[in-house]
């Protein structure tokens, strides 16, 4: 997907294939994702327009209404694109005020529920859209360290693999690599310190 040069390391950051489906992910979501859906099935359920207008209206919920733009990939947002042939309110996030597991965890602050909850519709569109991302770190062509599963940024994925770089040993890295005239290997990696 993209490269770079950081010291001397090769770091590409490219798309995680096989990234797995935050919804799916026991203890890693706070809200239910309710969606109005004829053709996919998305979030954590199916319900109807009236039971969205019923959640957003729930005194005893925080709630955010969730919006799809779908055009070649889907993608979600808390906010409305304001594009009205591709786009629309799709559904709603939100936890029971009672849930007294997580709300306990955020002091009972609903602007921080809220904040999770959007977090939680990102990360979902950033699966749904396929922007899961993962990082290879390079020495001389090979493979000395990677790390995947990022439903983050390109720059945020990048910051981390430069993190993981600057981690490695480089003087006692030793990587052969044949020497393709005398069958011999000879070792590279060596004479770069951190």
């Amino acid at each position: 997907m993209k490269s770079e040069k950081y010291k001397c390391f090769d770091i590409e950051i490219v798309r995680d294939e096989i990234s797995f489906n935050p919804r799916d992910e026991v203890g890693t979501k706070i809200g239910t994702l309710a969606v109005v859906n004829n053709r996919y099935f998305l979030g954590d359920e199916t319900v109807t327009k009236d039971t969205v207008t019923d959640i957003l209206n729930d005194d005893g919920l925080i709630s955010l209404p969730v919006y799809a733009h779908v055009h070649g990939d889907v993608k979600l947002s808390t906010k409305d694109f304001a594009d009205r042939f591709d786009s629309g309110m799709a559904g709603v996030i939100y936890v029971d005020k009672s849930d007294n597991d997580y709300i306990n965890s955020y002091n009972s602050n609903e602007e921080l529920v809220k904040e999770a909850l959007r977090g939680e519709v990102e990360e979902y569109s950033r699966y749904l859209s396929g922007d899961v991302l993962g990082y290879v770190i390079r020495l001389n062509g090979e493979c000395i360290d990677s790390c995947w599963g990022f439903y983050d940024t390109f720059e945020n994925v990048l910051i981390q693999a430069k993190e993981a770089a600057d981690c490695i040993d480089v003087e006692s890295c030793t990587i052969i690599i044949p020497d393709n005239n005398s069958g011999i290997g000879k070792e590279v990696c060596n004479g770069f310190k951190n």
